[in-house]
């Protein structure tokens, strides 16, 4: 006794030094320790995706052990899958625990308990890992083996309260509350889902409303531009061989009625006095000027006096006035010009049988009649 001190001395030094023979032949190499470190199940900082069972024999067992077709009976074989899947769940790897759960599913064990549970988590990790429809398809699973499950019923209204199906959240939220009128997660989950209902029917409201409106309106408009005989000429469907489409056929493709500063639309204000947009073209300087409301009942000149107060920018030479510049619109049949008198109205020029409006924009030609371009317009409008 009084020797074996300085032999348990004498064999480590031996063991650490490798002298005497001794030297253990399993230990980490001093290159690969980290890595030789992540074979060893304990010290293991990540799941394996392949074990070579050569190598780490002692985790291959371990893996066998778990997922080994062999053992014992579908119940214990979906009972470890789903401890597996517990454990992945709570390293929140949740796409791992819907494979495990998925894996126990499939063994169609006959416990409705251990099913239940199944579902439930599974429902659990797809909801937390955003897919809402299949974590409610999963939570109406296990209901249906066990319809008083409380987690499948509060996963259910969770999931369905993430889909905005307001109104079944509440119907698993009574449901779960009928049970446990105390539970708080219900009872705040009902408030929040009665208040996003009651949007929703509000907003559905105010949006049938609007419809009712708008198709009231558009209906108006379209009483208006046949009223004024109006013709209206827009891009012929594929499946018309007429480019002069009916007026009907184009008040279906009005989109904005209501009158507004940004809108480009033809609208009808509370008077039945129509606005349009209308573009001014000059040809000879490639420019045009946009005049985004254009009251049916101003004439012209009332528009040229602003744009024409001052010679533009572009016409060097100083053609263009409100005195010399002429107005034209070009007749659809024929493509010829046809002068418009600067002291009619916008009303009475769409009005004349001639003119069409493209596209709900009318345009219309401006030449001053002093410009060399004046004879090459009208030739080519001829």
């Amino acid at each position: 006794m009084a020797e074996l001190p300085d032999a348990i001395d004498e064999l480590f030094d031996k063991l650490t030094d490798g002298k005497g023979g001794h030297k253990y032949q399993h230990g980490f190499s001093e290159e690969n320790w980290e890595e030789e470190m992540e074979q060893v199940p304990l010290f293991m900082t990540k799941s394996p995706d392949n074990v070579d069972a050569d190598k780490c024999p002692a985790l291959a067992a371990m893996q066998a052990i778990i997922y080994d077709d062999d053992m014992d009976t579908p119940e214990a074989k979906a009972l470890t899958l789903k401890n597996d899947g517990n454990e992945q769940f709570k390293k929140k790897r949740y796409d791992k625990a819907v494979n495990a759960y998925t894996e126990a599913i499939k063994l169609n064990c006959g416990d409705d308990n251990l099913n239940t549970m199944l579902y439930t988590n599974r429902a659990a990790a797809n909801f937390y890992v955003g897919n809402n429809r299949s974590s409610l398809e999963d939570a109406k699973e296990a209901l249906k083996l066990s319809p008083s499950h409380m987690k499948a019923i509060i996963r259910a209204a969770l999931s369905c309260y993430n889909l905005q199906q307001y109104k079944e959240a509440l119907d698993y939220c009574s449901i779960g509350l009928k049970r446990e009128p105390s539970n708080m997660k219900l009872i705040d989950l009902s408030t929040k889902a009665d208040r996003e209902k009651r949007r929703c029917e509000r907003d559905e409201r105010k949006a049938k409303l609007q419809q009712k409106k708008y198709a009231i309106r558009k209906q108006q408009l379209l009483d208006a531009l046949q009223a004024r005989d109006i013709h209206v000429y827009t891009k012929p469907s594929e499946d018309s061989t007429s480019e002069s489409l009916q007026l009907v056929s184009h008040a279906s493709h009005l989109q904005h009625l209501e009158p507004g500063p940004n809108d480009t639309s033809v609208y009808l204000d509370d008077d039945g006095i129509l606005h349009w947009p209308v573009v001014f073209l000059y040809p000879e300087h490639r420019q045009s000027d946009f005049i985004q409301d254009f009251n049916e009942q101003h004439t012209f000149l009332d528009h040229l006096a602003i744009l024409l107060a001052d010679f533009p920018p572009w016409d060097s030479r100083q053609h263009y006035s409100v005195e010399t510049v002429e107005v034209f619109f070009e007749q659809q049949e024929t493509q010829h010009a046809v002068q418009v008198d600067k002291t009619k109205t916008l009303k009475e020029a769409l009005s004349d049988k001639r003119c069409s409006v493209r596209e709900q924009t009318p345009a219309f030609f401006l030449v001053a009649r002093n410009s060399p371009f004046w004879k090459t317009f009208k030739e080519q409008m001829r």
